[in-house]
C-alpha cells in the first residue's frame, strides 16, 4: 500500500528546505537530505510495544489512515493549483495536513522519543505557528491576503486562555480570555508546511 519510490520523492522534496531543517531541527544534513526515509527507518527499528502505541486507534484502523493518505497523496499529486484557482487546493490541503493527520497521527508520533526525527517533525507541526494556524482553521478565522502570497489568520497567542481569578473564588468576576491577534503565513512557509506533514506521517505509518 505505501510506495518506497514515493518516500524517495518526498525527501527529494523536503531537500529544498534542507537548510532550514537543519538550523531548525538541529538534525544532520544528510538526515535533511533524506528525511522521509530516515523516519520510516528508525519507525521500522522500534520494538513491538511502541510500535502499537504509535497505530491508530478505533473507528478507523492504521489501514484505513494509509489508504486515505494514499489518495489524498494521489489527488494532490495529479491535480496541480492552476493560476486562476490556487485557493481551492491550499483549502484542502490545510484541513489535511494541520487538522486531519494533525489528530490521527501527528500528536501521537510528537510523543515517540525512540524516533526522533519523526518527534521533531511532529512537534513542530503540532506547536505553534502550526498549532494557532490549526485552531483558525478550525473556527473559520482565517481568509486569503489581498495579494495571495500569504494567509491571514487570527489566534489568542497563548497556548491557553489566561484567566484573571481562581475557579473557586465564588465572589470573583468572570474570567477573562486572551483577545485574538492578527498573524500572517506566507505561501512558502505554507508549501514547507505542508510537504513535511505530509512526508512525516507517509514515512511513518509506512514503517508500521
Amino acid at each position: 500500500m505505501m510506495s518506497v519510490y514515493l518516500i524517495e520523492q518526498l525527501d527529494v522534496a523536503l531537500r529544498e528546505y534542507s537548510s532550514r531543517l537543519r538550523d531548525d531541527f538541529e538534525i544532520s544534513p544528510q538526515e535533511s537530505n533524506e528525511l522521509a526515509t530516515g523516519i520510516r527507518r528508525e519507525i521500522q527499528q522500534l520494538d513491538n510495544q511502541t510500535r502499537h502505541a504509535l497505530q491508530s486507534e478505533p473507528p478507523l484502523s492504521t489501514t484505513d489512515r494509509i489508504l486515505l493518505l494514499n489518495d489524498f497523496v494521489h489527488w494532490w499529486r495529479t491535480n496541480p493549483a492552476t493560476p486562476e484557482n490556487p485557493l481551492g487546493q491550499v483549502m484542502a490541503l490545510n484541513y489535511f495536513c494541520f487538522v486531519y493527520l494533525g489528530e490521527s497521527h501527528l500528536k501521537r508520533l510528537r510523543k515517540c522519543a525512540a524516533a526522533p526525527l519523526g518527534k521533531k517533525c511532529a512537534t513542530f507541526l503540532t506547536d505553534n505557528p502550526v498549532r494557532a494556524l490549526r485552531n483558525a482553521l478550525s473556527h473559520g478565522n482565517w481568509r486569503p491576503s489581498f495579494d495571495r502570497l500569504s494567509i491571514d489568520f487570527w489566534a489568542r497567542p497563548g497556548s491557553v486562555p489566561v484567566c484573571t481569578v481562581q475557579p473557586k473564588c465564588s465572589n470573583a468576576p468572570e474570567a477573562t480570555i486572551e483577545p485574538m491577534q492578527h498573524f500572517k503565513v506566507s505561501v512558502e512557509d505554507l508549501n514547507f508546511w505542508h510537504i513535511l506533514a505530509i512526508a512525516s506521517t507517509y514515512a511513518s505509518l509506512s514503517g508500521l
